[in-house]
């Protein structure tokens, strides 16, 4: 981990995300009792990795016709690659194979073709034995190793989870308060000392002695807790309209959220010296709605 420090009031921390070994994540995450941060392995996300290799593979692709990998039914643990042909009034959609799994456990899913179309996909269907071993393979390696996005995913989980907040809308910069940089390092850089090429920099300031900083960071927090009392007010009232009722754990849930967005806001308040009304404002409103409706729910199933 590159680490530039300055002071040390607060941190500001990106990355440039990679895959990593699913084993090393799941360690690390799980020894700082994070674990439930780290997404869960998809298989039909993973066959259609599998996919896409085995189109680069068998020289599938042609330009101007897109190949995607799309889900089979829900029942099924599969996919089909569909090549899609672009006409004057209408495109045409051709399957090219359909792959996937076999068995109980994720873990251990057998990989095979269900379909091969031969006029299509006529290397696979010749070779198909042979095809059919390089995506078991291709499975194995794809199912060892946490794609980069369910990094970020887990990263992003993890500062949010202490006390960070996002410095920039589209992602890619965070806010980390300095008293959690150890814990924060604890679990990432295992992940960056494997195989992995992820990398982590962090960068450390005193958030008093930098006005710009504090400036952005107030201005993050503002939009990230309008955002989601906003966000909740709206749903709420679309629930009203619709004289739909807030069940007993949609109260909870949404209740659960409210504290959370206090104790941020008190944090901060405490770690910046100030105070910030509008947002306490807003969480009391968030907090009003959920009282009212959730009392009129309740007497409508009493």
């Amino acid at each position: 981990m590159i680490r530039k420090t300055i002071t040390d009031d607060g941190v500001q921390v990106y990355w440039d995300s990679a895959k990593a070994p699913r084993s090393v994540v799941r360690k690390s995450f799980r020894a700082a009792g994070f674990d439930s941060l780290v997404p869960l392995f998809d298989p039909v996300e993973c066959l259609k990795r599998v996919a896409h290799d085995i189109v680069e593979v068998a020289g599938l692709k042609v330009r101007g016709q897109p190949i995607e990998p799309k889900q089979l039914r829900r029942d099924v643990v599969g996919v089909t690659a569909v090549r899609e042909i672009k006409g004057a009034k209408r495109n045409d959609y051709r399957n090219l194979f359909s792959i996937g799994c076999t068995g109980t456990n994720a873990e251990d899913f057998e990989v095979r073709f269900f379909d091969v179309d031969p006029v299509e996909a006529p290397d696979i269907a010749k070779n198909l034995q042979a095809t059919e071993q390089a995506a078991k393979s291709l499975w194995s390696g794809h199912k060892d190793w946490m794609p980069a996005q369910d990094i970020t995913s887990a990263i992003r989980g993890l500062l949010f989870r202490l006390h960070g907040t996002m410095l920039k809308k589209s992602g890619g910069v965070y806010f980390l308060p300095e008293e959690h940089l150890q814990t924060f390092e604890k679990v990432v850089s295992p992940i960056e000392q494997s195989e992995s090429e992820l990398c982590v920099t962090t960068c450390s300031f005193d958030i008093q002695a930098n006005q710009r900083m504090f400036d952005r960071l107030l201005a993050a927090l503002e939009a990230e807790i309008l955002e989601q009392t906003s966000k909740m007010n709206e749903d709420i009232a679309n629930m009203s309209d619709k004289s739909k009722k807030m069940r007993r754990n949609g109260i909870e849930r949404r209740l659960s959220d409210i504290c959370r967005w206090t104790d941020k806001v008190e944090y901060y308040e405490k770690l910046m010296g100030t105070t910030m009304p509008k947002l306490r404002e807003a969480i009391d409103t968030a907090q009003y709605a959920i009282g009212v409706h959730g009392l009129v729910s309740m007497g409508a199933n009493s």
